[in-house]
C-alpha cells in the first residue's frame, strides 16, 4: 500500500462529509466527494481510488444499488465500506452480501473505521500478490486425456439460494448420473442449517463436505463455511481450502469451478444461479475452456440478478435456463456425459 491513500466519499449530507474528510486528510489523503451514487459511479469510472466510503440513503442511486453496479462495471474495485444512520441488522447483512468491506453505524468511530481500511488495503495487497505468484491451469492439449470417474456438477449460488435451491432439488431425480459440489455463499451456521433442511426434505443425499472425503455419485456436497471447496485432479477426493478470499467470499465458487475444470474436463457442468457479485463467471470461462458445459439460470427468474448477468456477459459458450426447467436440463447433460464417459472408459480399457 503506497504512502498516498486516494478515497471517494459518496455523501449527500455536507456535514457528515466535512467531518470525514477532515479526519482523512490528516493522513495526507486525497479525499473526493459525490452527493450521490451516480456521481460516484462516474468518478470510479473516470479514476482509480483505494477506498470508496459510501452512505446508504443518497438521492438518485442509493449506497446498495452503487456498491452492486461498482462490483460490476468498475475495472479497479476500491475497498468499499458502508456507513449509514439505520442500526437494523437487516441491512448490515444485506450490505455484507454485497461484499462490503466495512459496515458502521453513525457516528462513525473513527479509529475502528482506520483499522477497517489498513486492514483491508493490506489485505488486498496480499491477496494481488498471491494470485499473481498463482500459476494458471492450463488446458490440456487432448481433452481426452481427462477421464475421471464420474461426471462433476458445480453449482453456485448467492443471494435468493434457499428458495433457488428448493426450486432446483425439488425436481431433481435419482440417478443423477454424477456428483455435486456446491458453492452458497453464507456464514459457517446459515450453510449447517442449509445442508440439515435440504437433506431432510429431498430424495438426493445432501451433506457438508469434508476435508478428504471421497465423493460418490448421486450425492450433493455443500461448502461449508469460510472454506473454500476444491477437488484434487489426480484423487478427485474433496479439498477444504483456507486460500485467501476471492471476490471478498469464502467459500466462493470460482476456486471450485477451476479445479473442477482439470479434475472433470469435458465432463463437467457448471451451474450459475442467483445471486449478487461476480463469483462463478471466471471459472465458468475456465470450465469452457477445458471443454464442460456451462448453464446459467435466465436472469428475469433470478432473485438476484448480477451473477447470472455477469456470467452472460463474460464471452464464455453457454445454455440460458429458466430456474423452472434447470433440473432437467441439468438431468439431460449429466445423463449423456455420463454415456460418453462410460463409452470412453470402456475404449480404453479395450486398447490397454
Amino acid at each position: 500500500m503506497g504512502s498516498i491513500v486516494r478515497v471517494l466519499i459518496a455523501e449527500d449530507e455536507s456535514k457528515s462529509f466535512e467531518i470525514l474528510k477532515r479526519v482523512l486528510e490528516k493522513n495526507n489523503w486525497i479525499v473526493d466527494s459525490a452527493i450521490n451514487g451516480e456521481e460516484a459511479l462516474k468518478l470510479l469510472e473516470e479514476s482509480s481510488y483505494d477506498v470508496l466510503l459510501t452512505d446508504l440513503n443518497m438521492p438518485v442511486m442509493n449506497g446498495m444499488e452503487l456498491i452492486s453496479r461498482v462490483r460490476n462495471e468498475v475495472a479497479q474495485t476500491p475497498l468499499i465500506i458502508m456507513f449509514t444512520a439505520y442500526r437494523d441488522a437487516g441491512i448490515k447483512n444485506r450490505a455484507m452480501e454485497m461484499e462490503v468491506d466495512g459496515f458502521f453505524t453513525k457516528p462513525v468511530d473513527f479509529k475502528s473505521l482506520f483499522a477497517c481500511i489498513f486492514d483491508g488495503l493490506k489485505k488486498q495487497e496480499k491477496e494481488r500478490r498471491e494470485k499473481s505468484s498463482t500459476p494458471e491451469i492450463q488446458a490440456p492439449k487432448d481433452p481426452e486425456l481427462i477421464q475421471p470417474p464420474f461426471v462433476g456438477v458445480v453449482i453456485a449460488v448467492s443471494t435468493g439460494g434457499p428458495q433457488t435451491l428448493k426450486q432446483l432439488f425439488e425436481k431433481l431425480t435419482v440417478p443423477l448420473h454424477a456428483s455435486i459440489f456446491l458453492v452458497q455463499h453464507g456464514p459457517g451456521w446459515v450453510l449447517e442449517e442449509l445442508a440439515e433442511n435440504l437433506n431432510n426434505e429431498y430424495e438426493i443425499p445432501i451433506q457438508l463436505a469434508v476435508d478428504g472425503m471421497q465423493p460418490q455419485m448421486d450425492q450433493v456436497y455443500l461448502a461449508p463455511g469460510d472454506r473454500h471447496l476444491c477437488i484434487d485432479p489426480e484423487t478427485f477426493s474433496i479439498q477444504l481450502s483456507t486460500a485467501p478470499p476471492e471476490h471478498f467470499l469464502r467459500p466462493a465458487a470460482d476456486p471450485l469451478f477451476r479445479s473442477a475444470a482439470q479434475a472433470f474436463g469435458k465432463h463437467c457442468v457448471a451451474v450459475i444461479l442467483s445471486g449478487l457479485g461476480k463469483d462463478g463467471a471466471l471459472g465458468a470461462k475456465k470450465i469452457c475452456e477445458f471443454g464442460g458445459k456451462v448453464l446459467i439460470q435466465e436472469p428475469k427468474t433470478a432473485l438476484a440478478v448480477t451473477m447470472p448477468q455477469m456470467a452472460i456477459q463474460s464471452d464464455i459458450k453457454h445454455q440460458v435456463v429458466p430456474i423452472r426447467k434447470m433440473a432437467e436440463t441439468l438431468l439431460r447433460n449429466t445423463l449423456d456425459m455420463s454415456q460418453r464417459l462410460n463409452e470412453q472408459a470402456k475404449l480404453t480399457s479395450t486398447v490397454l
